[in-house]
């Protein structure tokens, strides 16, 4: 009766590295939309919005979710065959447009009423955009990646046959409206490739580099 309308995102590892436990290659395409009961009425927790001198602007907005456990095994258990719902994956908060981000699932705070759980609790920090790939077919969602994305091939321009082209020199062609200044402003990755190229030269005949001749 309280609940409002959530989109759920399930993550799909691709590259899991077992050692750090992460995975550098994460897609979201499976969406389903099921009711949660959103616990910050007041606003949203977490630290807020905070400045550091290292990396800028940090919105670190948090929110709680609660989604009964019937539902969740009606709805989104056949999609993504996990018993509970899993860290990483995303909640789509319609009403304010954010995407959220699974951090934490808390499936023992309530009692076992009648001998059963009856829900679980999400926490969930606003998405940081790192390099994953979205293909859920909702424009507000997929446009994350479009907007937030710094790796070349995702605006790299591609023949009929969907091959990325590339000038004489093998650099990726990419169109004039990428400008990674404007994606994130602090970054320097121009300005890195700058200073590598005046002492390290990276060719096939030398995999690992070299001192440059200049």
């Amino acid at each position: 009766m309280w609940g409002q309308n959530f989109i759920y995102i399930p993550r799909k590892l691709v590259n899991f590295d077992k050692l750090y436990e992460t995975d550098d290659q994460s897609t979201y395409s499976d969406n389903v939309e099921i009711e949660m009961y959103l616990d910050d009425v007041n606003g949203f927790g977490g630290q807020g919005s905070f400045f550091s001198k290292f990396s800028g602007l940090h919105i670190k907005d948090q929110i709680t979710l609660t989604i009964a456990k019937r539902r969740f095994n009606e709805v989104i258990q056949p999609l993504t065959q996990q018993p509970r719902p899993m860290e990483g994956d995303l909640c789509f908060f319609k009403d304010n447009r954010k995407c959220f981000q699974v951090t934490y699932v808390d499936n023992k705070e309530m009692f076992f009423t009648a001998g059963a759980l009856p829900v679980f609790k999400l926490t969930c920090e606003l998405l940081e955009y790192s390099d994953e790939t979205f293909n859920t077919g909702i424009p507000e969602i997929d446009s994350i990646q479009k907007n937030l994305s710094l790796n070349v091939l995702d605006n790299a321009i591609t023949g009929a046959n969907g091959i990325v082209l590339t000038d004489e020199s093998g650099n990726i062609i990419v169109g004039e409206q990428y400008d990674d200044q404007n994606i994130d402003p602090i970054v320097d990755n121009d300005d890195l490739t700058k200073e590598d190229q005046s002492f390290i030269q990276y060719n096939t005949g030398n995999p690992f580099g070299g001192i440059a001749n200049n």
